[in-house]
């Protein structure tokens, strides 16, 4: 198969079925091309950039989105903090590395490369881990909510870290009933930035 039928397939199977990271055993199966000539392939194309080796035997397009991907890195995470902001708008920098909240410890390995990015596995209190109720993406308010925790817990102020743009759009009645969950040095600090934003 040529890179650009690799580009077609991988799209339809986005479009029609919302997947966009596969094993060499569904690849071999959608190709129908011989495993060995398919693990060659994957060499070559992961070089020249249509492939992306996102894990351990496991591949996706180059144009996929950090939170079509987390979930094969670990099943209970969700994408939020800065890059959910940016996806939402609310930031104009794209991080380079995807913070991603989750209930299972990753120890050593809690910062995983992929090209583009690099995904930082955050474990927080039970009561702040929220999966959204639909994809892995969190809402504007969960982001912002995250994003200052994790600043707060790395010592330094959100504020002086990004410029936030459009806040007053955010639902402040939700982030203030989502901050009850986190520690009161971050329900300060985001009060705060809502209120100098208004």
């Amino acid at each position: 198969m040529t890179a650009a039928n690799w580009i077609a397939l991988f799209r339809r199977q986005s479009r029609d079925f919302n997947k966009s990271v596969f094993t060499i055993t569904e690849l071999t199966a959608l190709s129908q091309i011989a495993r060995s000539s398919l693990l060659v392939q994957l060499s070559r194309l992961t070089k020249a950039g249509v492939f992306v080796r996102c894990g351990h035997g496991l591949y996706g397009a180059a144009e996929r989105l950090p939170e079509q991907v987390v979930g094969h890195l670990d099943a209970a995470a969700y994408c939020t903090g800065l890059y959910a902001l940016f996806r939402h708008g609310f930031v104009t920098q794209l991080p380079a590395v995807v913070t991603c909240f989750t209930n299972k410890r990753h120890g050593r390995s809690r910062i995983m490369h992929t090209r583009p990015y690099a995904y930082e596995f955050v474990m927080p209190a039970a009561r702040i881990y929220r999966p959204p109720a639909a994809g892995a993406l969190a809402s504007p308010e969960q982001a912002f909510c995250d994003f200052v925790y994790v600043c707060r817990n790395r010592g330094f102020s959100p504020a002086g870290v990004i410029t936030f743009r459009k806040l007053a759009k955010l639902n402040k009645k939700e982030i203030i009933g989502m901050l009850e969950n986190y520690p009161a040095t971050v329900r300060e600090e985001a009060i705060n930035i809502l209120e100098v934003a208004r």
